[in-house]
């Protein structure tokens, strides 16, 4: 492996003002993968480099072979931080649209405490607590259709409700209330769909995601994705007698994408039929037994 790679992601981590932890979490890596990384206990395979190097905005081969402390790509990574019109550092919010990220450079988003910084390849909004750890921000049904504009509004995101979630370190998450029962039973009306943000060029085949779109709102649905021909097909698992048919979705149409990893629920499932049986013998018996003591 390189022979600058551990100084560098130091180096690198540091000018953008990071902790491990938010280093970590904002390329999708554990604490602990990218904490190796940094001491070089464990080398990051090709895909790691390439995440890291993208993250940074330097290619694979500075990463790994030019002494950044020594490079004037330091110098110009702090410029970007302090001076883009990035507003004021000791406010929690960048002003709506100051700055616009480019089309170019894929998306981008601004974390929202006192450290204010742009950092790419995740949404356009998080927020983070007072100790720099990401929240999780909820998206009740009432907030869907200001969502789908609204999900590159710091002010707007700075509204939606945010939790903490046990062991959801390992990626940014974002919590969306069902409405409907297009997702019977898998997802019932009013469950809270928990979903980590993902590349659609990371869709899991036949499983549940999230998508935001720019013409039909916010979808939740069992995705087949067909990205060679740029398209994704949104199933719903309740369609027995055609009540909700396929979504054909143009993949440009999707400006963020969410793989649901969990769900809460206040729908318990009913007891299933050999319990009932079950709970219906003993209760016969007791009765039996009551009746035999008491002849």
């Amino acid at each position: 492996m390189g022979i600058f790679l551990q100084t560098n992601l130091t180096v690198l981590r540091k000018s953008k003002k990071l902790t491990q932890t938010e280093a970590a979490s904002s390329m999708g890596f554990k604490r602990s993968t990218y904490n190796n990384y940094e001491s070089g206990h464990t080398e990051p395979n090709i895909e790691a480099l390439e995440k890291i190097a993208s993250f940074f905005g330097i290619s694979v081969d500075d990463l790994l072979f030019k002494d950044l402390r020594e490079s004037n790509l330091i110098a110009l990574s702090d410029n970007d931080e302090k001076g883009n019109n990035l507003g004021n550092l000791s406010g929690n919010l960048l002003p709506k649209n100051e700055t616009e990220p480019s089309s170019e450079e894929g998306p981008s988003f601004y974390v929202m405490n006192k450290d204010l910084r742009l950092i790419k390849s995740l949404p356009k909004v998080v927020t983070v607590d007072t100790a720099g750890d990401e929240n999780t921000v909820m998206v009740p049904v009432r907030a869907r259709a200001g969502y789908t504009s609204g999900y590159g509004d710091p002010h707007f995101i700075e509204r939606l409700p945010v939790y903490k979630l046990p062991g959801m370190n390992n990626g940014t998450y974002r919590i969306f209330e069902v409405e409907g029962l297009s997702m019977f039973p898998t997802l019932q009306d009013k469950d809270l769909a928990i979903a980590r943000w993902t590349p659609l060029s990371e869709i899991r085949e036949d499983r549940v995601h999230v998508l935001v779109t720019a013409t039909k709102g916010v979808i939740i649905k069992r995705i087949l994705s067909r990205l060679k021909e740029g398209i994704l097909i949104c199933k719903s698992d309740h369609n027995e007698r055609g009540h909700y048919p396929n979504i054909v979705l143009e993949a440009d149409e999707v400006v963020e994408c969410w793989y649901v990893v969990e769900r809460m629920t206040k729908h318990l499932p009913s007891p299933g039929e050999i319990y009932k049986r079950i709970t219906d013998l003993e209760a016969d018996i007791a009765l039996i037994k009551h009746k035999l003591m008491h002849d």
